[in-house]
C-alpha cells in the first residue's frame, strides 16, 4: 500500500470497516507519522461519508466523492471502493484520499513559474525586436543614403550591407542598377561627344567651302611726309589712323 501511495502520489490509502452509525474502524493504513491510524482504531466520520461507504458496499461500485474540507486533514478529494470477503460479499471499504491543498499549492507554484517564464520570454522577445529594429533601421538608412548618392550623379555607388539577408539581396540588386547606370551614362557621354565632334567637323567643312561674304579689302600705310615717323592707314576709302 505504501508503494502505491508513493507511486500514485496520493495522500492517504487505508482500509476500514463500518461499525455503529457514523463510526468506522481502520484496518490497514499506509500513512506514516502523526496521521497514521493503528489497526482497530476508531473514528467518527461525517454522516455523508458514512452513507457513501454504505452505498459503495451495497452497490459494489467505486465512488469518487466531491471535495471535502476536514479540520484535521484539510481539503481532500475522497474516493472509496468495496473489499470482498471469501464469499464475495462486500465487507469493508478501501479509501484513497488526495490532499487538494497540496495540489492547489503546486498549481499556484506552477502558475507562478509559468508567469515568470512568460515574462522572461516576453522581455527576450522585446529585446530581440528592438535589436532587429535597430539593425533594420541602420540598413535602410544605408540603402537610402546610397540611393541619394546615385541620384546626385555618383553612378556606380553601392551600399555595403551584411545583414539582414533580405536587405542584402536588395543592396545587391541596387548595386547592379547603379553599375548599369554608370555604364549607360558613360556610353551616352561618349556617343554624345562623338556626335558633337562629327557635327563640328561637318560645319567647319561647310564653312570652308562657302565664298567669303565681302571682297578682299586692302589696307595701306603711307607716311605724312617723306622721312616722317607719322603716317596714316587707309582702309578702302577711309583713313583709319
Amino acid at each position: 500500500m505504501r508503494a502505491i501511495l508513493k507511486k500514485q502520489n496520493v495522500t492517504y490509502i487505508y482500509t476500514q470497516v463500518l461499525r455503529e452509525p457514523y463510526e468506522i474502524a481502520y484496518v490497514l493504513d499506509a500513512s506514516e507519522g502523526e496521521d497514521h491510524a493503528l489497526i482497530g482504531e476508531r473514528d467518527i466520520v461525517p454522516r455523508e461519508d458514512y452513507e457513501d461507504a454504505q452505498q459503495v458496499m451495497a452497490r459494489n461500485e467505486l465512488r469518487a466523492n466531491r471535495l471535502r474540507q476536514f479540520e484535521r486533514w484539510g481539503l481532500l478529494k475522497v474516493s472509496a471502493g468495496p473489499i470482498h470477503d471469501r464469499r464475495g460479499r462486500s465487507s469493508a471499504t478501501a479509501g484513497v484520499d488526495v490532499n487538494i491543498s497540496v495540489i492547489q499549492r503546486k498549481t499556484r507554484q506552477a502558475l507562478i513559474e509559468v508567469l515568470a517564464l512568460s515574462a522572461a520570454v516576453w522581455l527576450a522577445a522585446a529585446a530581440l525586436s528592438i535589436l532587429m529594429a535597430r539593425r533594420l533601421t541602420r540598413s535602410l538608412g544605408l540603402l537610402k543614403g546610397a540611393a541619394l548618392t546615385v541620384a546626385a550623379g555618383r553612378y556606380g555607388h553601392e551600399a555595403a550591407l551584411r545583414s539582414p539577408r533580405e536587405l542584402v539581396r536588395v543592396a545587391e540588386s541596387f548595386a547592379r542598377l547603379s553599375r548599369n547606370l554608370r555604364e549607360t551614362f558613360f556610353r551616352i557621354g561618349r556617343e554624345t561627344a562623338a556626335l558633337e565632334f562629327e557635327r563640328s567637323r561637318e560645319d567647319l567643312a561647310r564653312r570652308l567651302k562657302e565664298p567669303p561674304p565681302h571682297p578682299a579689302v586692302q589696307e595701306t600705310y603711307a607716311p605724312d611726309q617723306p622721312g616722317s615717323l607719322s603716317g596714316h592707314a587707309r582702309h578702302e576709302h577711309r583713313i583709319v589712323v
